[in-house]
């Protein structure tokens, strides 16, 4: 669970609730007021990147979108994720994910995820 406190400890609003962990919290995008963090919410055995608005609470998922588990690191400013994830059949992708309007710059597919990509940009 994601909870926001003031200076003195006292807590100011939940953000997260739900039946799923939070597996790590990445950082603070300040300019949007944004948490980023890494949880289970998807799927049990897997770990997705999430954004949550302090001022909203509106949570987004923020990842490339695949599936499997998620290994983010995030830049210092929170603009910036890159997403290192592998999913049951694909071993491995690396992507830059813009936090502030979810667009992925991929930097690295395995062979058959380049096949699938581009077969659909075909179709």
């Amino acid at each position: 669970m994601v909870t926001l406190f003031s200076y003195d400890g006292k807590m100011l609003k939940q953000l997260t609730s739900g039946h799923w962990v939070v597996m790590n919290l990445l950082g603070f995008d300040a300019h949007k007021h944004n948490v980023i963090f890494a949880g289970n919410e998807v799927n049990p055995i897997g770990c997705n990147v999430f954004t949550v608005n302090v001022d909203t609470g509106e949570r987004i998922r923020s990842d490339e979108g695949g599936r499997g588990w998620h290994d983010a690191s995030l830049s210092g400013s929170g603009k910036w994720l890159l997403d290192r994830y592998q999913e049951p059949d694909v071993p491995r992708n690396i992507a830059f994910v813009d936090t502030r309007n979810g667009q992925n710059y991929f930097i690295f597919l395995d062979a058959s995820a380049r096949i699938k990509r581009s077969q659909s940009r075909i179709l």
